[in-house]
C-alpha cells in the first residue's frame, strides 16, 4: 500500500470518477485503475464497484474510506513536520 493508492482510493471516493481523479492527480484513467486494482489486491478485498455506467464505494470500501484517509493525514501531517523540523535546523 502507498500514497498513490491511497490518494486514488480517496479521490474516487469523493468524485465517483475515475477520469475526474485522473484529472485531479495528473494521472492517466488507466493507471489509476491499476493503482485501485493493486490496493484491492493487497487488502483482498474490493473496494470500489465498477459499471460502465456508476462507480460506487463497496461497503468494505465505505468501511475503508475513514482509515484511509486518516492514513494520509497522518503521511502529510508528519512530512510537514519533519520539513520544518529539518528547516529549523538548517538554520540554527
Amino acid at each position: 500500500m502507498n500514497t498513490t493508492q491511497l490518494e486514488c482510493f480517496v479521490n474516487i471516493a469523493n468524485t465517483l470518477n475515475f477520469i475526474k481523479t485522473a484529472e485531479l492527480m495528473s494521472l492517466s484513467q488507466p493507471a489509476v485503475s491499476r493503482q485501485i486494482q493493486a490496493l484491492e489486491n493487497e487488502l483482498g478485498v474490493r473496494l470500489i464497484s465498477r459499471t460502465t455506467r456508476s462507480v460506487s464505494l463497496t461497503e468494505a470500501g465505505e468501511r475503508f474510506l475513514p482509515d484511509a484517509t486518516d492514513m494520509l493525514h497522518t503521511f502529510y501531517h508528519s512530512r510537514d513536520t519533519l520539513s520544518s523540523f529539518n528547516a529549523s535546523r538548517q538554520k540554527a
